[in-house]
């Protein structure tokens, strides 16, 4: 069984995150690019103290895209969809999009966490 949390971080993450610490459970946050920088609109503006904790109490952090409502998104050669989102607006965070890549973007993209979380 695994527990996921979609559509974070926001403000209200830290209650979920204080419920995980009291049982001893992990959980697997996928979380939204845009509310860790406050352009979300959700009661976000701890978000990234939120993303912090989230990561140093051990918990998995994966990438739901800058903002998965947004799919409509092109790029100049003419390809839309959620994974142009990811190209285009995850300046910092790319998503994994071709297996090929997956190894070169996971560096990246940890790297780019890492900065995120100092």
């Amino acid at each position: 069984v695994y527990l996921t949390f979609d559509d974070g971080p926001i403000d209200a993450t830290f209650g979920v995150l204080e419920v995980l610490k009291e049982t001893n459970t992990k959980a697997t946050f996928f979380v939204n690019g845009f509310h860790i920088f406050g352009e979300g609109d959700e009661n976000e503006d701890n978000a990234l103290e939120a993303f912090k904790r989230t990561v140093a109490e051990g918990h998995v952090v994966a990438n739901h895209s800058w903002n998965h409502m947004l799919h409509n998104c092109c790029n100049d050669e003419g390809e839309c969809g959620a994974v142009v989102c990811n190209q285009i607006g995850m300046w910092n965070v790319r998503a994994y999009q071709n297996v090929d890549k997956d190894t070169e973007l996971f560096h990246f993209n940890s790297k780019a966490l890492r900065q995120l979380i100092k």
